[in-house]
């Protein structure tokens, strides 16, 4: 019975005994590098899908006014054309587009407006 009793502990404590560890990763010297930022986007609008590119419009100049190009919009989850129009000048400043820009994995609507003329 003693015997028995034995080789049953044995069992047990041979059951029991840990394994060894996993090893340790590989150790570098070289610190990471942070993930890129994604690019700076001052955009009004984001949006997932890439809007086409922009429609011709010609015009014949007008004196007094500038023409402020027509842009793509986004609406009900259908890109509209929204055709351009004419503004009066503005003595001292000139028209910035509008534009669309990626934004990382999205496209930005930067709206156009008057700045100071250089």
């Amino acid at each position: 019975m003693r015997s028995l009793l034995v080789a049953f502990a044995i069992g047990i404590a041979g059951s029991c005994a840990e394994s060894p560890p996993p090893p340790n990763p590989p150790i570098s010297n070289h610190a990471s590098s942070p993930a890129p930022a994604p690019p700076a986007c001052n955009a009004a609008l984001r949006v997932a899908v890439e809007p086409p590119p922009p429609r011709s419009e010609v015009v014949d100049p007008r004196s007094g006014f500038v023409w402020i190009a027509g842009r793509w919009n986004l609406r009900g989850g259908q890109w509209v054309w929204t055709s351009g129009h004419w503004e009066r000048e503005r003595a001292g400043y000139r028209w910035r587009a509008a534009t669309w820009q990626r934004c990382g994995d999205e496209f930005g609507l930067v709206l156009g407006a008057w700045e100071p003329a250089p």
